[in-house]
């Protein structure tokens, strides 16, 4: 029922074409949800889904939302002809994207990889995860060893899709240099999109049960691993956890500083191969285009912005279509980036700022004058502490405001307990 909604409000629209995942990575719950074989509609009701939104005039892209979209590789080979031919037919008003595992670079999935480069896909995520083989064997995700990473990245890029990818930060024997590995992994395979987060147990899945019975587990999850400051076990690495996290924090602004980024979307386009695009990815882009000029030139990282879109305009042309969505794509990457970074800077500071209260409390007390004076003084100055550190976490993005949050109530306790400890003293202080 698209004819439900207005399509026009839409930059990508979502189908449907498998559910579950043949693979058994230990910290995923798609299996437990959807099972390790891999169900799929037909190639009819496939077409019938993409032929309704270009019957109600929607051009663009399609996200196929599979979770492994290669799953079931003898449906997808069913699958990937009939959309070449609805497309050819159509005049490829579509492009698609979707997420596939790491072994879509593999020789038994060449036809499917250039299958899909011929329907009109142009973008795959894959959970990367991690560059050390032991880390990857220690993680379930095998398919990912087969082959050095850094190859299958260029073999799909190469075949004409964007590869963005998911990392992860935190799993067991994850060594010192780790972080430093990631980072560089991705600015020599040109990964624009990186999807860098702490790992997190789910409940339900290997991990969080192997984690259960060893006594790890902290507390359940939200979900989402790119917007937590923190971990919800015990994690062992070669890092402290405090360095963990300081490392991670590192790594997303660095992948999301101004120069580096753009000289990921620079390797990316030295190294993508010819693919497909809509007239309506062209036009949108050159009015989107518009309204990015005006928001980002003169905002941080304007100028490297700016030399990015214009080096592209002179030396690849032919990449200027892409370079638009990369180049406004940063500005939300970077949002996000800052918003995760003065969340994760805003509990160490609430520490801080206790300390310096309780400074502050005991010079005031232990000056001369009246007692009660004094007592009144220090209960002021938890209150203008309060004002403050409430103001600051108003400016907090509400996405990053969970353990914020709780650090804010922790500093009203302690606050209230050493203004009533101080109380509790006075008696003792006059009768003296």
């Amino acid at each position: 029922r698209w004819d439900l909604i207005n399509l026009k409000n839409y930059f990508v629209a979502a189908v449907q074409f498998s559910r579950g995942c043949p693979f058994n990575c230990d910290f995923c719950d798609i299996t437990k949800l959807y099972g390790k074989e891999p169900r799929t509609k037909t190639p009819p009701q496939m077409i019938e889904e993409i032929n309704a939104l270009h019957n109600l005039g929607y051009k663009g892209q399609i996200l196929i939302v599979d979770d492994n979209f290669i799953g079931n590789r003898n449906e997808v080979r069913k699958l990937l002809p009939e959309i070449t031919r609805w497309q050819q037919k159509n005049n490829y008003p579509f492009t698609f994207s979707t997420e596939a595992s790491m072994d879509l670079a593999g020789n038994n999935c060449k036809d499917i990889l250039e299958n899909m480069v011929k329907a009109g896909f142009t973008q795959v995520f894959c959970g990367i995860e991690d560059t050390d083989n032991e880390i990857l064997r220690n993680m379930r995700k095998i398919q990912n060893t087969i082959r050095p990473q850094l190859e299958s990245v260029r073999t799909m890029q190469q075949a004409g899709l964007e590869v963005s990818g998911g990392f992860i930060v935190g799993t067991d024997g994850q060594k010192r240099d780790s972080l430093d590995n990631l980072y560089n992994f991705i600015q020599e395979a040109g990964i624009p999109v990186s999807m860098a987060g702490l790992l997190i147990a789910l409940e339900g899945t290997d991990l969080y049960e192997r984690l259960k019975k060893e006594g790890r587990i902290r507390g359940d999850s939200s979900g989402n691993n790119t917007h937590q400051s923190g971990f919800n076990f015990e994690p062992k690495t070669e890092l402290s956890e405090e360095k963990l996290i300081e490392g991670y924090m590192g790594l997303l602004y660095k992948l999301f500083n101004a120069k580096n980024y753009f000289e990921l979307c620079r390797t990316l386009q030295k190294n993508q191969g010819p693919h497909h695009k809509t007239k309506r990815q062209t036009l949108e882009g050159l009015v989107t285009l518009g309204k990015s000029i005006k928001e980002q030139l003169f905002a941080k990282g304007g100028w490297e912005y700016a030399k990015y879109l214009i080096e592209t305009a002179l030396r690849r042309p032919y990449c200027f279509q892409e370079a638009i969505p990369h180049a406004i794509k940063f500005a939300h990457l970077r949002a996000i980036t800052d918003a995760t970074l003065e969340a994760s800077e805003y509990i160490p500071l609430i520490q801080k700022t206790y300390e310096r209260f309780v400074n502050t409390a005991e010079k005031i007390y232990a000056k001369r004058g009246e007692v009660y004076e004094r007592l009144e003084l220090i209960s002021e100055r938890a209150q203008k502490v309060i004002s403050i550190e409430e103001k600051r976490f108003g400016k907090l993005h509400k996405d990053f405001r969970q353990k914020a949050e709780i650090a804010l109530e922790e500093l009203r306790a302690k606050l209230n307990a050493t203004v009533n400890e101080y109380r509790i003293n006075l008696p003792r202080v006059i009768e003296s």
